[in-house]
C-alpha cells in the first residue's frame, strides 16, 4: 500500500535553520545602525531648527523696535541678571515679546529627561555634570534652550549630542571648552 503524502510547509528543522540565519543576520547589522546616535542626531536636528526660528522671531522683533531685557533659559528657575525669575512652559522665556511672530516657544525635545554626555566644539565628549563654565544658571540645566541678552545683542543657545554634530558647535569660549550651539547677533554672551 503506497499512501501519496503531499508535504506543505516546513519542517522544523528548516524553520529552526531560517530563524538562526536570521538571527545571525540581525545581530551583524544592528551595530552597524547605531540607532542611540540616530535619535541623538534626530533630536539635534530638531534644537537647530528650534533656535533658527527663534532667531528669526527675535530679529523680526527687534526690527519692528521691540526690546530686549536680561539672561533667560526654560526650563529656569534662579537667578539671573539680578532678578529672581522662574518660568514655566506658558511662559515668555526669551524676554522679548514674540506674539505675533512665532506661533508657540518651542523646548528642547528631550525636555531636560537626557542627562548623560553632550560634545564640545573638538568632538570630544563630556559628561554634563561636570561641566564648569560660566554660564547662566538657567543655562547648565542639561538640554534646555538659553537666551542671552545684554540689552542690545542677544545670544539663543542649547546643548547637542550628536558627535556629527561637532563641526556647528561655535567656538565660544575656547576650542577645548566649546559646548554649546547657538544662533544670535553676537557669540560672544555665553
Amino acid at each position: 500500500m503506497t499512501f501519496n503524502k503531499l508535504q506543505k510547509g516546513f519542517t522544523i528543522l528548516e524553520l529552526v535553520i531560517i530563524v538562526g540565519i536570521l538571527c545571525f543576520v540581525g545581530v551583524a547589522i544592528l551595530p552597524t545602525l547605531n540607532l542611540p546616535e540616530k535619535f541623538k542626531e534626530r533630536r539635534d536636528s530638531q534644537r537647530i531648527k528650534d533656535l533658527n526660528n527663534l532667531k528669526e522671531a527675535v530679529d523680526k522683533a527687534l526690527s519692528d523696535e521691540k526690546l530686549l531685557s536680561g539672561t533667560r533659559a526654560f526650563p529656569f528657575s534662579g537667578n539671573s541678571s539680578g532678578s529672581n525669575l522662574i518660568f514655566d512652559a506658558d511662559r515668555n522665556w526669551t524676554g522679548v515679546e514674540l506674539e505675533g511672530y512665532i506661533g508657540w516657544l518651542p523646548t528642547d525635545p528631550s525636555q531636560g529627561k537626557i542627562k548623560g554626555e553632550i560634545i564640545n566644539g573638538n568632538g570630544e565628549k563630556l559628561e554634563l555634570s561636570k561641566v564648569t563654565l560660566s554660564l547662566p544658571d538657567g543655562c547648565k540645566k542639561a538640554f534646555s534652550y538659553c537666551f542671552v541678552s545684554d540689552g542690545t545683542n542677544y545670544q539663543i543657545g542649547a546643548f547637542l549630542e550628536a558627535a556629527k554634530n561637532f563641526p556647528l558647535i561655535q567656538e565660544i569660549y575656547n576650542p577645548n571648552e566649546s559646548i554649546m550651539y547657538s544662533v544670535g547677533n553676537t557669540n560672544e554672551l555665553f
